[in-house]
Order: C-alpha cells, then structure tokens, then sequence
C-alpha cells in the first residue's frame, strides 16, 4: 500500500518526463479557487488564473529538467505540491552544471515575466492585459524568493555553485548554511504578523524551508557524504576543491618537480667531476670545479643526515 503522505496522481508525461500532482496540491488549488472567486472580477476568472500559477511552476521545474538533460544529466520526474513544484533530476558533479541547473528554473521565470510584463503594456487594460500582468507578477515572485540564497531553494544551490571554485564544496556548503537560517526566521517572522491566509501559506512555506534544512544538516553532521543533494567527500577527495588548495597543490608539485631536475643536475655535474678526478686525479680539477664538488657533497651529505 503506498503512503499517504507520498502519494501522487499521474498527469502527463512530456519527452520522457513525468508530470505528477502530491496530493496536497488539492489544498492549495481549492484555497486559490475561493479566494480569486471573492475576487472583483468573473467567476471564471478564478481557474484561468489558477492555471497561470501552476503552469507557470511547472515551465519553472521543466527550466531545471531540460537544463539537467543538456548538461549530460538526467531528470525523468516533476512533482507539483502545495509548496510548488519539485524537477527530480541529476546534473554532473561539477560547479558548473550544477550552478546552471539550478539558474535554469529562476531564467525560465524571468522570461515568462518580462514577456507577461511587455504583452500587457502593448495591450493595455481589459481581461487580457490582466492575465497578461498576472502572468507577469507571479513569475517575478517566482524569481525573487528562489534567488534567496537559502538551501533548498535555486538560490541557494546557485550561492553554493559560486562559492565551491573558490573555498570548496564543504566551506560552500556551510556558507549557506550562514545565510539560510536568518532567512527562514526572517520568513516565518514576518508570516506571523501577517493576519491573512496568505501569512498562513508563507508560514507553511516557511516551516518547510526551516525543517528541509534542519534535516539536511543533521544528515552533514551524522554522515556527511551526501546532504544538500551533494556528494560532500567529492570536494575532500580533491583537496576540497578550492581555489586556493588546487593553487597550493600546483605549488607544492612544482617545487618538487623544481628540486627533482636541481637534484638530477646534480648528479650528472658530480659524476662528471669524479671521472675527471678518476681518470687525471684531483689536481686537473680547478678552483671553481673543486668548489662545486664541495658543494655538491656537503648538500648529499644533509640530505642523508636528514
């Protein structure tokens, strides 16, 4: 018997990837029905601006899904609940992809804005630019809270993609962390003094962000290895994967590569010098030959007392 909790319904599939409805979608389509029905405007009105909404969730997961596939990733499954949507899909584990993955959803609504926004200025008032301006209000709602940089939002995955090149993928990781837990606070702050059922849904968004991070930092600290939708020890495995470690790295093989050819120079110089010795003795050398045998033979000697 499937969980409840879990349960979706199947509604369609595109090039492969399935759409599915969370059970709790219901909630929040009935809620948007009654209050865009109290509205001002026709009834019917009420379901064309709900499908505004969730299709324009859903263009947002199909930017990540597509995004992921053209990365050489895959995604086979988009969820659509209360909350939004969710694209199950894998990208490389790479800054890039992952960072491009990410941005796709919050660029999809950020077109879908701006040409919402320019087909209501050329069409004016009336049904049809209100649709128009609707489409473009709520994808720019979409935009902005998912380019908060707070896990498990784009944004945040997005400010760890940025910061992983530069201090490594655990640092990254835990720099989000910084910034994701005033954010959550700061959302359900301000979804408490909000009096209307629209507070009560940030609330709910807001909680869900709170606990999907509580959860996914017990998982760093317990394990470790794949919180945040991350592999956490690929960026250990590479000295951390930062910027100034590959530097550092690069640094320490040069100078030994440095030290080997120095030492190898070395040797060919004393073997040439002792077969001048063996074959005409210690006289044929001169002052500057002899000065660099002592050389060569007082360093040996340090390095073997060392």
């Amino acid at each position: 018997m499937p969980d409840f909790w879990s349960w979706s319904l199947r509604l369609f599939e595109v090039r492969g990837i399935t759409v599915r409805a969370h059970w709790s979608l219901l909630i929040i389509v009935i809620y948007d029905l009654v209050s865009y029905a109290r509205g001002p405007g026709p009834v019917w009105l009420a379901p064309v601006l709900v499908g505004i909404l969730f299709l324009s969730i859903l263009l947002h997961e199909f930017g990540h899904a597509f995004a992921a596939r053209g990365l050489g990733g895959y995604a086979d499954r988009i969820v659509l609940w209360m909350m939004g949507g969710l694209a199950e899909c894998s990208e490389p584990m790479r800054p890039w992809p992952k960072f491009a993955v990410a941005a796709a959803g919050p660029a999809v609504s950020g077109a879908l804005a701006a040409i919402g926004w320019g087909a209501s200025t050329v069409i004016g008032e009336g049904i049809p630019g209100l649709l128009c301006g609707y489409l473009a209000l709520v994808n720019l709602r979409l935009l902005l809270f998912n380019l908060l940089p707070c896990f498990p939002l784009d944004g945040g995955r997005m400010f760890i993609a940025m910061l992983w090149p530069v201090i490594g993928l655990r640092r990254a990781v835990t720099a989000c962390l910084i910034t994701s837990y005033p954010i959550c606070i700061a959302l359900i702050l301000w979804a408490l003094m909000d009096p209307s059922a629209g507070g009560a849904i940030a609330l709910g968004l807001g909680f869900w962000l709170f606990s999907s991070l509580l959860r996914e930092h017990a998982m760093m600290r317990n394990d470790g290895s794949h919180a945040f939708g991350l592999d956490l020890g690929y960026g250990e495995s590479r000295r951390d994967g930062s910027w100034f470690s590959r530097w550092r790295e690069r640094r320490r093989v040069e100078a030994e590569a440095r030290r080997d050819r120095e030492e190898a120079a070395e040797e060919a110089l004393l073997d040439e010098l002792l077969a001048k010795v063996s074959e005409h003795g210690l006289p044929s050398l001169t002052m500057q030959e002899r000065g660099v045998l002592e050389r060569i033979s007082k360093k040996q000697r340090e390095r073997q007392e060392t």
